[in-house]
């Protein structure tokens, strides 16, 4: 842990490209500074901590989940309790029927497993991102206007139960090769999908809203639509249904005989 003082010009990016080469890692000098209201807004003067984030998952990664806090001003609060994610003024919203959030667990739990042990992801997160990008469908696609073919405009489709962007199965499995149809097989496509979650881990934390709309937009980018509650750029409704699958797949998983590999408590280690 250090500190550093506030120059005029200092940006939270160019801080966190100084200490860890990596803008994107602002969040959590943000995390870790729980003065600072708006990210876009430093004074002169201040003193703020920076983390050693050395062990992306290490004790006290998880801890500011706990209290109630937003990505931008105006947005609802949230935290994380050992029930599931909790809304500030309406509490834990579940889909009121955990079908689907049963199914996927019950038809893809070795693979969820598989890829959420390897890079280290509470299942719980990638059984809401199934959900919600597919309902559990491996046969899912998605072609965006524009779309020419997976050579020319790979950035314009998306496959299979994750929906992960070609472009961005590529680059964050680093194999140009391949194709749409790779991800219809399940396991391909968790992999992929729990890949980019990973490699987004720095920006997100984890922390389950800012997965699921970092996941569906490429990042964290402010939304000023009154009709967003999380201020959050994303698909209307998006980022609802999201928590919703994810706090079915919480209570789903506590007391289903199919154990996860990396369960929601990892959250409170």
């Amino acid at each position: 842990m250090e500190t550093y003082t506030i120059k005029q010009g200092d940006t939270l990016r160019g801080i966190a490209r100084q200490f860890y080469n990596d803008p994107d890692k602002y969040t959590f000098i943000v995390d870790n500074n729980h003065f600072i209201n708006d990210p876009n807004y430093l004074e002169e003067g201040w003193i703020i901590t920076v983390p050693n984030v050395d062990n992306p998952n290490g004790a006290g990664f998880f801890l500011n989940l706990r209290t109630y806090h937003s990505t931008f001003p105006g947005g609802i609060r949230w935290r994380l309790t050992t029930e599931g994610l909790e809304l500030e003024g309406s509490g834990i919203e579940r889909s009121g029927n955990p079908a689907t959030v049963t199914k996927i667990w019950e038809n893809y739990a070795p693979t969820i497993n598989k890829w959420a042990e390897y890079y280290d992801l509470p299942s719980v997160l990638i059984v809401a991102t199934i959900a919600t990008e597919s309902h559990g469908s491996p046969k899912a696609l998605r072609i965006e206007s524009g779309y020419l073919s997976d050579v020319v405009t790979p950035q314009r489709i998306s496959a299979g139960l994750m929906q992960t962007l070609l472009s961005v199965t590529r680059s964050t499995l680093q194999n140009v090769s391949l194709n749409h149809t790779w991800l219809f097989k399940p396991n391909n496509s968790v992999q992929a999908g729990a890949s980019y979650i990973a490699e987004q881990r720095y920006l997100t934390h984890l922390d389950p809203p800012k997965v699921c709309c970092a996941y569906h937009t490429g990042g964290l980018y402010y939304d000023h639509d009154t009709d967003n509650r999380w201020k959050m750029q994303q698909i209307q409704g998006h980022c609802d249904r999201f928590i919703r699958w994810f706090n079915d797949a919480v209570q789903v998983l506590a007391d289903h005989p199919l154990s996860p590999s990396v369960p929601y408590e990892r959250y409170f280690d």
